[in-house]
This record gives structure tokens, sequence and C-alpha cells, in this order.
């Protein structure tokens, strides 16, 4: 039924707004709009002169490419959950189908 086909598009459309709007606000600040590691955070993580690495001595890596990535959907999810070097642990912020909907987001919408 026609109907039935449009209420299916606008689910599955607000599914997509939300997904990228999780992406965006909890993500793309250090991975970037497009999950390519250069978001707007990126150069402050690596550079020499920040506090990390003044007080360390050590700079950090630039945030992962997550166009390239070879993690499995459900080794990201881990990683989302508890965080890795500088990348926070959401397990606590964002609920287990808000972290599966951004990795979903990443892997089949923007890879």
């Amino acid at each position: 039924d026609h109907r039935d086909l449009h209420k299916e598009y606008r689910r599955q459309r607000q599914m997509c707004i939300r997904d990228s709007y999780l992406y965006n606000i909890n993500c793309s600040f250090c991975h970037g709009i497009y999950a390519d590691g250069n978001g707007p955070a990126a150069s402050k993580i690596t550079d020499i002169d920040n506090y990390w690495s003044r007080v360390t001595g050590e700079t950090h890596k630039s945030p992962a490419n997550l166009i390239t990535s070879e993690l499995s959907k459900d080794n990201a999810v881990v990683f989302i959950k508890g965080g890795a070097g500088l990348m926070p642990a959401y397990e606590n912020m964002l609920t287990e189908d808000e972290i599966k909907a951004i990795v979903n987001y990443i892997w089949d919408d923007l890879q």
C-alpha cells in the first residue's frame, strides 16, 4: 500500500537524520564531519604546544580516520563505550542504541 511505503520512508529518513545528528554532536568535533579524522579539534590534539605535550613531552596521534577504519562494527561499539586514548568513554553518556546508531551511520552512510 502507498501509505505504508510513505510511512516507512519517513521512518527511515527520521532515523538517518537522528543518526547523523548523534554523530555530528558527539564525534565530528574530533573525527570531522566526513569521519576522516580532520575535525576542528584535530590540530589542537596533535599540537606540540598543547597542555599534554608541554607537561609530558609526548604528542597525541590524530583522531582516527573512520572512513578507512578496519574495525568491525562490534569493535567500534566497544571503543565508543570504553573510550581510547583521548577519546572519552561514551557508555554513560549515550544509550546502547545511540552508540549503535552512530556506528551504523559511519559504516553504512559515510564509508
